[in-house]
C-alpha cells in the first residue's frame, strides 16, 4: 500500500511505526519504507509503503513520535477507470477509507500531514 507523509524530516518518515490491528488485537508491528527519491525537500512531502499483507478491515495505526497517532480503517477496494494514451481498461485500488474518522472517497493514496504544518 502506498501513502503520501506530509510536513516531516526524512529522519521522521523513517522512524513511523505501524500498529497492524485485527479483530481487536495487535497483529504485527512494523516501520514504514519511505521511497528515498520522492522526498520534495520544498514540500517536504514523502511517497512511503507498507510491503505486509493486510486485510482491508484491520485497522492501521501510524505511531508518528510527537504526533497524535493516525488511525487508518474502514477500506474499501474500488474498480476506477484507468486510461493510458493508447487504451482505456479498470484497475482496482483502495479509494475508500477513513483517517482518524473522516472519510475519504475517490483518492487513491492516503495522505498523512503533520499536526500545524502549513503549505
Amino acid at each position: 500500500m502506498n501513502f503520501y507523509i506530509t510536513g516531516f524530516s526524512y529522519d521522521e518518515i523513517e522512524n513511523i511505526l505501524v500498529r497492524q490491528i485485527h479483530n481487536g488485537q495487535i497483529a504485527d508491528s512494523f516501520f514504514v519504507r519511505p521511497n528515498k527519491n520522492s522526498f520534495d525537500k520544498i514540500r517536504t512531502t514523502c511517497s512511503a509503503y507498507i510491503d505486509k499483507p493486510f486485510y482491508i478491515r484491520d485497522t492501521l495505526q501510524f505511531i508518528i513520535p510527537g504526533q497524535d497517532t493516525f488511525f487508518l480503517s474502514e477500506m474499501k477496494m474500488i474498480m476506477w477507470s484507468q486510461f493510458t494514451m493508447y487504451e482505456e481498461n479498470n484497475g482496482c485500488v483502495m479509494g475508500d477509507y477513513k483517517i482518524n474518522g473522516v472519510r475519504f472517497e475517490h483518492d487513491a493514496n492516503p495522505v498523512f500531514i503533520k499536526k500545524g504544518f502549513k503549505y
